[in-house]
């Protein structure tokens, strides 16, 4: 990925010089950093695994929190004991 944005940045840095006009990067970099993403999927045939989202969201969840979905729902009571704690009303 590293070099694909370097890439897309030469690019942009071309365009600059031979149009000698400013240019949007994004214009280059988002495409090769996404092209390349895309390429690299389709073949690791790992494609499909780069749309499922909720793979995305468990693990950014198991990063987080800790492996909740291995243990099973029986930790939801206490999952909120390793958060900071919720501030308190004074009127109570």
């Amino acid at each position: 990925m590293v070099a694909a944005y370097a890439v897309g940045l030469l690019m942009a840095n071309m365009a600059v010089q031979i149009m000698h006009m400013g240019q949007p990067a994004l214009l280059y970099l988002v495409p090769c950093c996404l092209g390349t993403m895309v390429y690299m999927g389709w073949r690791r045939n790992e494609l499909s695994e780069l749309w499922d989202i909720s793979k995305v969201i468990r693990s950014a969840d198991n990063t987080l929190y800790g492996d909740y979905y291995s243990s099973g729902p029986s930790t939801m009571a206490t999952s909120h004991d390793r958060h900071a704690p919720l501030p308190q009303d004074d009127d109570e």
